[in-house]
């Protein structure tokens, strides 16, 4: 992926010489703009499903260049990683507004199946062993999963007796097999997860 900018032009001029605008309010950074260009990417897929929707697409829906889609995301692929990665941190934020009051348990096998559910209605099963097998996105999973974990210890609910990074360890290992499952229905799963796998780290 090409290396950040600093700042992002207001206008950019592909190889026809037509002028493509990021609209009235130019992002004012390369994070602003990829979250600009995954708000896009979020649209098409929506509309178009992600079968259909192309790096032209998102450009459309952006008002950019197809080569600024891609220098910002990368490839096709990486624009799926880069969608989920997003989700399982947003993921983060909704289970715990919407379901503060319920049980660890239940809010861990929320928070799991959701990011699920999302792997799930891409219809891409590589990018589930994609997340199981790459080193990178094995440790940005342990990032994500570290910080809301350790929200969560601070308030008691976990084991004291184990280190927050082997708690980090057995979610990232429950992920990767819960999204590489094709066949147990949701509400299977989230019997499981909350009968046997939360428990085990669960505050006794």
């Amino acid at each position: 992926m090409a290396a950040a900018v600093t700042r992002c032009p207001q206008e950019e001029h592909v190889s026809d010489g037509r002028a493509l605008r990021w609209g009235a309010e130019a992002p004012d950074d390369a994070d602003a703009a990829r979250d600009r260009l995954l708000d896009a990417a979020e649209q098409c897929l929506a509309r178009w499903g992600p079968a259909k929707t192309t790096l032209a697409d998102i450009a459309a829906e952006a008002g950019v260049s197809r080569t600024t889609v891609y220098r910002h995301l990368g490839s096709r692929t990486d624009l799926l990683v880069a969608m989920t990665l997003r989700r399982m941190e947003r993921g983060q934020r909704t289970v715990d507004e919407l379901f503060a009051d319920l049980p660890f348990a239940e809010r861990l096998a929320e928070l799991l199946l959701r990011g699920r559910d999302w792997v799930r209605s891409l219809d891409q099963p590589e990018l589930a062993r994609q997340f199981a097998t790459d080193p990178a996105l094995v440790e940005a999973s342990r990032r994500n999963y570290r910080a809301w974990l350790g929200r969560v210890a601070a308030r008691g609910e976990l084991r004291s007796d184990v280190e927050l990074d082997e708690l980090v360890e057995w979610v990232v290992f429950i992920r990767a097999a819960i999204w590489s499952d094709t066949v147990s229905d949701r509400d299977a799963l989230r019997g499981l997860l909350v009968r046997f796998a939360a428990p085990a780290i669960a505050a006794r």
